[in-house]
């Protein structure tokens, strides 16, 4: 879609089009799944079975494999397990639209944090926000959209500064 190389970084490539990685995007969509199973109310077969299996993995239970542990690991990760622990505790957990909130804050924040440091380590401190940012489409990319007279140019900066990304990546690799 961007016409880069094969070698281009990935975290350059998602940071240009304001993207995530899969990976986060698939922790994402499963502590939403994990707030719409803790908003269910009780009469649903479905919510009694994960809350027996949830209090069996916190009680210890070493057997237990699947989604319970997937999910408390990926809330380890993004320091969320105090709002399971309080699901536990007082059978409270947060709206639709709060949890959301609090999931792009933890999770997408990681993401951006990540490639930030990605992009910007091993000496590629020049690649200016203005150019590659995290947050938002590259500029490159919103000039070429308001200009198409300018796409070509703007698509062989980002393919000449993908490559240099990626040269260097590779030279750090053979080593």
């Amino acid at each position: 879609m961007q016409q880069f190389l094969k070698s281009t970084s990935t975290y350059f490539s998602l940071s240009c089009i304001n993207l995530v990685t899969i990976e986060t995007f698939i922790d994402f969509k499963k502590l939403q799944l994990l707030g719409q199973l803790c908003r269910l109310p009780c009469r649903h077969l479905s919510k009694s079975v994960f809350v027996h299996r949830l209090v069996s993995f916190m009680n210890g239970d070493k057997q237990c494999v699947g989604f319970i542990p997937d999910i408390y690991k990926l809330l380890d990760k993004y320091q969320l397990v105090g709002y399971i622990l309080t699901f536990l505790k007082d059978a409270l957990f947060p709206s639709k639209s709060v949890w959301r909130a609090i999931l792009r804050q933890h999770v997408l924040q990681s993401n951006i944090q990540t490639m930030k440091q990605e992009l910007m380590h091993n000496g590629n401190e020049w690649l200016s926000p203005n150019v590659v940012g995290t947050s938002r489409v590259s500029n490159l990319w919103s000039i070429c959209r308001n200009s198409p007279s300018l796409s070509p140019v703007c698509r062989k900066l980002l393919r000449i500064v993908a490559l240099f990304i990626s040269r260097k990546l590779t030279r750090q690799c053979q080593k």
